[in-house]
C-alpha cells in the first residue's frame, strides 16, 4: 500500500531529525525491494541491494537455505559486489554476507573460525578485485551466544583495522 508507504517514511524521517540522525540509507525488510522511487523521493541516497546467489535459481526454498548453511558450515568465500546507480539515482550496494546468528541447533553447527575465515577471504577478495565486501547482521543475530558473536565480530573488526593500516 503506497500511502503506508508514504506515512512510514514520513514518521522514520521525522524521528532521524528528531534525533539529529542522516536519513539517507534504507534496508528492506527481507529484502523485499520496491517503492524505489519514493524513496528518493523522500531523501534516500542508498540501500542495501541483494546479490542473487547461484542456488537461489532451484525451485526449492527450502534448497536455498541448505545449500546457504552449506556454504557456512564449509567455509566458502561469499562475493564481493559493486555498488550501482538503479534507474531512481539511488546506489544499490548489494550484501555479500550476513553474520550469521547461532539461534538453532542447525545454526551452532556453524564454527566460529569458519565465520571469520569468510569474512576476512571476503574481505581480501574486494581488496583485490577493488569492490565491496558488504557484511550484514541483524540484532537477532546477537541473541543467541551473544559473547562469542561480540568477540567474533570484535576479532574481525581487528583483522580488518589491521589491513587499513597498513593501507
Amino acid at each position: 500500500n503506497q500511502e503506508a508507504i508514504i506515512a512510514d517514511i514520513r514518521l522514520a524521517k521525522e524521528i532521524h531529525a528528531a534525533n539529529d540522525l542522516p536519513f539517507d540509507l534504507f534496508i528492506f525488510p527481507r529484502n523485499l525491494i520496491g517503492f524505489r522511487d519514493l524513496l528518493a523521493e523522500n531523501g534516500i541516497k542508498v540501500y542495501r541491494g541483494h546479490k542473487k546467489r547461484w542456488y537461489e535459481s532451484l525451485p526449492c526454498k527450502l534448497l536455498h537455505r541448505l545449500l546457504n548453511l552449506t556454504c557456512y558450515i564449509l567455509g566458502i568465500t561469499p562475493s564481493t559486489v559493486k555498488a550501482n546507480k538503479d534507474e531512481h539515482g539511488l546506489i544499490n550496494v548489494p550484501a555479500s554476507m550476513q553474520l550469521a546468528g547461532r539461534a538453532g541447533s542447525i545454526r551452532s553447527l556453524i564454527p566460529n573460525k569458519n565465520l571469520r575465515r569468510m569474512v576476512m577471504a571476503g574481505i581480501d577478495s574486494a581488496i583485490k578485485k577493488k569492490e565491496i565486501f558488504h557484511l550484514y547482521c541483524h540484532p537477532s543475530d546477537f541473541a543467541f551466544h551473544t559473547e562469542k558473536q561480540f568477540q567474533n565480530l570484535e576479532s574481525i573488526f581487528q583483522q580488518v583495522n589491521e589491513l587499513r593500516e597498513k593501507g
